[in-house]
């Protein structure tokens, strides 16, 4: 039987810079209020909605975002399943390679090949 997690399909192209910035504002905003510094306000409100007052954030921030759904999965719950496919990161962090080449043109030792 398929889970939520299998109908998910995620987005992991190039987003829009503005977009990453709205992100980053937003992964800020959890930091400051106590939560991982790489998660999502939408995420964390999925994650704790057995708590009452992040129940209240998950359905205020899907009724603002309510466009924003993959069939019955709503925004929030979108956001958590992102935060576990690290959709947001870049490729880089999601995928280790020790044969890969350096990116960027530096090596392991820091100068420059």
């Amino acid at each position: 039987m398929a889970t939520k997690l299998d109908l998910y399909t995620p987005s992991h192209g190039r987003r829009p810079y503005w977009l990453s910035l709205l992100l980053a504002v937003d992964q800020l905003a959890n930091a400051l209020l106590w939560g991982y510094v790489d998660e999502t306000l939408s995420s964390r409100a999925y994650r704790c909605n057995s708590k009452r007052r992040w129940a209240l954030a998950e359905r205020v921030i899907n009724t603002l975002f309510w466009w924003d759904r993959q069939g019955s999965i709503r925004h929030c719950e979108l956001a958590y399943y992102g935060e576990l496919v690290k959709e947001h990161s870049p490729r880089i962090s999601r995928i280790y390679n020790p044969e890969a080449p350096p990116s960027a043109g530096f090596s392991v030792s820091g100068r420059r090949s």
